[in-house]
């Protein structure tokens, strides 16, 4: 089974968009609302359906040559649209039961960001069978704890993800420990 794919070059600007269907269909929603911000109208040129299951980036990009770097194209406001996580905003998830963090986060010995995500995510899977757990989520045990926020909250996890392959975070609403990540924590147990 191909997963959907889209890709809008307008004049090399390039969107390239891989994952299930309704997150590509909620990243050309974005992109589409962005558009009609920016030109101050309806996109009229744009098809309401640009999602096609199975066509590679090559082929919905028109016969263009595909571009060496993908490089993510940017909102008014100044966010990537390539994923969920340029337009996330954290919030506080008040139904969040975290009566046993404060125990779960001491035994971790967590420093870094990456580790206090990482323990995060480990103790809604472990302790309340939260998985996949949400970036609000994890954003709600950092206040719980009073811990310091990172600064730049969503790079904290693409970070998590692509240096250290502690977690999958492909969005803000599908975040889970991966081997890696499991191995880390039952050595940060250890220490």
């Amino acid at each position: 089974m191909s997963t959907p794919k889209l890709h809008i070059n307008l004049n090399q600007g390039l969107i390239d968009v891989e994952g299930d269907e309704a997150f590509v269909r909620e990243v050309f929603e974005s992109f589409k609302s962005a558009l009609t911000e920016s030109r101050g109208n309806a996109p009229d040129d744009l098809p309401d359906e640009e999602i096609t299951a199975g066509a590679s980036s090559e082929t919905l990009s028109r016969g263009q040559p595909k571009s060496k770097k993908r490089r993510p194209r940017k909102t008014q406001e100044g966010s990537e649209t390539r994923s969920g996580w340029g337009l996330y905003t954290p919030q506080l998830d008040n139904s969040l039961t975290t009566t046993n963090l404060k125990t779960f986060f001491e035994k971790s010995k967590a420093k870094s960001h990456a580790d206090k995500i990482l323990t995060f995510v480990r103790f809604l899977s472990d302790e309340l069978s939260i998985n996949p757990c949400s970036a609000d989520q994890i954003y709600t045990c950092y206040k719980v704890l009073r811990e310091k926020m990172p600064e730049a909250f969503a790079q904290a996890f693409r970070d998590t993800q692509n240096k250290h392959k502690y977690i999958d975070a492909p969005s803000p609403l599908a975040i889970t420990a991966t081997i890696v990540g499991d191995n880390r924590f039952e050595d940060m147990i250890r220490e």
